[in-house]
């Protein structure tokens, strides 16, 4: 075990502080909008904060590992020619803005405004089961993240059983994350997660500058490291974007199907319906992309350190307790998910192993308690009270709110102690998520933004989602029994041999099948509706605009003149947008954009001057990829960090003073 008493202490005092803040904030849960929605009163720091947070778990560093042990640094430089791209999609306000206009508790109270309630209770019960199984494999990769990064045995014996480790900590992981979840709702989530991020942040650096050291001695050196990264074999550099075209996942392709999913899928923050006002929700999310520049460098140089030791040749002791520590585990593939975080854990030394645990600890338990949060109330909200047909008291519909919220934890717990991923990580997640997202999407998008979209063709594309992805699902999980069932029917054929030699995995990946999905269901979608339409929407009753606009909207955001420059135009800055929120979104389209522009010169140079040498790439890597974000992630510590406990103090003076409204229960009344 590499875990030290320093280590422990460092781990448990967050962990009883953050206790100590959820019972303090049972006091302001008053009633269902409380639950849910912290009562409308969350500014933009507490909302960025928080959800920064909730993405900080190990679940996600694994993903980033994973790819980057496959991939380096040489994918992600393409990915950010989509930046600037991503980054209008937040600033713009798309989706999140207009969602939050409805003024809905969860997302499908808005499908039943906009659609039907049969529609809603449909949707409700197919995010639940496509969320139960997405979300289920996170608490046992988390967990046995912890297992292979701290050293534990892969099992221990109590009352006279084998019980496998990673189970243990995925209860008590369980049973954290619900504490702070059902002691006050979406207030005690976005209020701990919030505070778990100031104390993350800080530890981020800890580790940051330690392994800056670390990587200035003789234990893992720059030039190691650089060494290592360069290794990549002809068509699969780690650091040469220019030389993956003998990659089978990790490609161009991949990039570029990434960005239309993340636009296809986008929801924005889950807090989003929390904020005070929907000019606040765009905020946040302008400032989540400013406060994932420094998480981001922090991944980055964990995964640089755990690839060293798993790659160069000095540290092939290092190596072969790795694979000592993974002699255990049969699936291939959970194999290549364990190797950096086994690496990772013999990397840190005492005291800093410790820091990085927090870190991992707390997102970890932020992550599952808010996906906790989301799917057991969205049970209850979108399933159970549209079917009920009547309301319930608000004391007691919290009481079920609760009931639900833990029985899904405790649903994924047991998913987790049985499910081995099949393919890597980011791309089951996105072929799980299209169950329900890919109809869901098109759904979604087309509903806030045409008014011609109808009830038919959303039923149409989330039954048609369903079912293609549910398939491609089947078809990977079992396709090592289905393959060669399916030659021997063939017979002796061309046909038969490729099966066969597909059998070890089937030949689309789960991005790719996603793919397939949200495009079928588009189609669908567009073409039912414009079949079935009788009339248009009415938009502005939907999105609470002219007439219909609610009084306490105009005053968290009184209508002003918007500028007229066209960088504002562009960016779809409205007259929202104060001086100083002006300054921000500039700030972090600019700073994306230089990037990308140098990107762009060092490709032109390359294509038509000179072919940069390997060693340069690594040069570009370093600069952009580890040394501004960790300067960024300094400044990040203190900005983010006084602008959270503002808004905390604003959200309490705001509950305080609340005059509950028992109708506000996000039903449709």
């Amino acid at each position: 075990m590499n875990l030290t008493p320093l280590d422990l202490l460092i781990l448990v005092t967050p962990i009883l502080l953050m206790a100590g803040v959820a019972l303090y904030l049972r006091r302001y849960m008053h009633g269902v909008a409380d639950f849910l929605a912290a009562g409308r009163g969350a500014g933009r720091y507490l909302i960025a904060t928080a959800s920064g947070e909730t993405a900080a778990g190990v679940m996600g560093l694994v993903v980033a590992m994973e790819i980057f042990s496959k991939a380096g640094f040489s994918i992600q430089l393409w990915s950010g020619l989509t930046g600037l791209l991503y980054l209008f999609v937040v600033i713009s306000g798309f989706v999140t803005y207009r969602l939050r206009e409805t003024r809905v508790l969860t997302l499908h109270q808005f499908l039943e405004v906009r659609y039907s309630k049969r529609l809603r209770v449909f949707a409700s019960l197919l995010t639940f089961v496509s969320g139960a199984f997405f979300f289920g494999v996170v608490p046992g990769v988390s967990a046995r993240f912890f297992v292979y990064y701290l050293g534990l045995p892969e099992s221990v014996s109590m009352a006279g059983f084998s019980i496998p480790t990673f189970g243990l900590l995925m209860v008590i992981a369980l049973g954290l994350a619900l504490f702070f979840t059902v002691s006050s709702g979406q207030i005690g989530v976005m209020v701990t997660d919030s505070l778990e991020f100031i104390i993350s942040l800080v530890m981020y650096l800890v580790v940051a500058v330690v392994l800056l050291g670390v990587f200035s001695t003789p234990v893992v050196t720059l030039k190691q490291v650089e060494e290592a990264l360069l290794s990549g074999p002809a068509g699969g550099s780690f650091v040469n974007p220019l030389d993956i075209g003998g990659r089978q996942d990790f490609n161009g392709w991949y990039v570029l199907i990434g960005f239309f999913l993340f636009v296809y899928n986008y929801r924005g923050s889950a807090s989003a319906s929390s904020a005070s006002s929907a000019h606040e929700s765009r905020m946040a999310g302008i400032l989540g992309t400013w406060r994932g520049v420094g998480t981001a460098a922090m991944a980055a140089l964990l995964s640089v350190g755990a690839f060293t030791l798993l790659h160069h040749s000095d540290f092939s002791e290092f190596q072969s307790l790795v694979v000592q520590d993974l002699s255990g585990i049969s699936s291939s593939q959970l194999q290549t998910q364990m190797m950096m975080p086994s690496a990772l854990g013999h990397l840190l030394p005492a005291g800093v192993r410790g820091c990085f645990l927090v870190i991992g600890v707390l997102g970890t338990i932020a992550g599952i308690g808010a996906y906790c949060m989301q799917m057991g109330t969205g049970f209850i909200q979108d399933v159970v009270l549209p079917l009920r047909g009547r309301a319930l008291e608000p004391e007691r519909q919290v009481r079920w709110l609760r009931w639900s919220v833990t029985g899904f934890g405790i649903f994924t717990v047991f998913f987790s102690l049985f499910f081995k991923p099949a393919d890597y990580l980011q791309m089951l997640m996105l072929l799980i998520g299209s169950i329900y997202l890919g109809g869901a999407g098109i759904v979604i998008l087309a509903g806030l933004y045409w008014n011609r979209g109808t009830t038919q063709g959303a039923w149409a594309a989330l039954i048609t989602g369903a079912g293609l992805a549910a398939t491609g699902w089947g078809l990977q999980s079992f396709w090592g029994s289905i393959a060669p069932a399916l030659a021997s029917m063939l017979g002796d054929s061309e046909a038969s041999r490729i099966l066969l030699e597909s059998a070890g995995r089937f030949p689309l990946n789960g991005q790719l099948m996603s793919l397939i999905t949200a495009a079928v269901c588009s189609i669908i979608f567009i073409g039912v509706s414009l079949v079935t339409c009788r009339a248009p929407h009415d938009m502005d009753k939907l999105l609470h605009r002219g007439v219909h606009r609610v009084q306490e909207d105009i005053d968290a955001a009184p209508e002003q003149a918007a500028p007229r420059n066209w960088l504002a135009r562009f960016l779809q800055i409205d007259g929202h947008f104060t001086r100083g929120d002006r300054a921000l979104a500039y700030m972090v389209f600019l700073y994306s954009l230089l990037w990308n522009v140098v990107f762009l010169l060092v490709l032109a140079w390359n294509f038509f001057i000179a072919r940069w040498p390997d060693h340069w790439w690594w040069n570009y890597v370093l600069i952009q990829n580890i040394a501004m974000p960790l300067v960024i992630c300094v400044i990040n510590t203190f900005w983010f960090s006084s602008g959270a406990l503002r808004d905390l103090f604003r959200l309490q003076h705001k509950l305080k003073s609340e005059r509950v409204d028992a109708q506000d229960d996000g039903q449709v009344h």
